[in-house]
């Protein structure tokens, strides 16, 4: 996205009606900010701390990621294949959040 290339060489100009940005440059690094370091983040405190707050980061990462989602297919009203791998992937972070917490209650 920040290079421009591929299919990010030109933002659609139909967007433009529904959403604050005409170029792919302010997203690519809201998403690079919200996910990438979001998610290392988490990965990094799951690593370094051990502690049962990994789980609601990894959590909370995947509720971030499924609404994100949603909220792009509300407001450009369109779906891609990609909408339905970060949905699916949004959930298995939730799920792993989950199966995390309830492994860390048991013990």
């Amino acid at each position: 996205m920040l290079l421009k290339k591929g299919v990010f060489a030109s933002f659609p100009n139909e967007w433009t009606t529904y959403v604050p940005f005409n170029n792919w440059i302010i997203l690519a690094l809201f998403l690079i900010i919200l996910f990438g370091i979001g998610n290392a983040f988490a990965s990094l405190n799951g690593l370094l701390k051990k502690e049962r707050k990994l789980y609601n980061l990894t959590m909370l990462m995947g509720i971030l990621l499924v609404l994100s989602t949603v909220i792009q297919v509300i407001v450009i009203k369109e779906w891609f294949l990609a909408t339905v791998e970060f949905l699916f992937i949004g959930l298995i972070q939730i799920l792993l959040g989950l199966f995390g917490i309830n492994a860390y209650k048991k013990g």
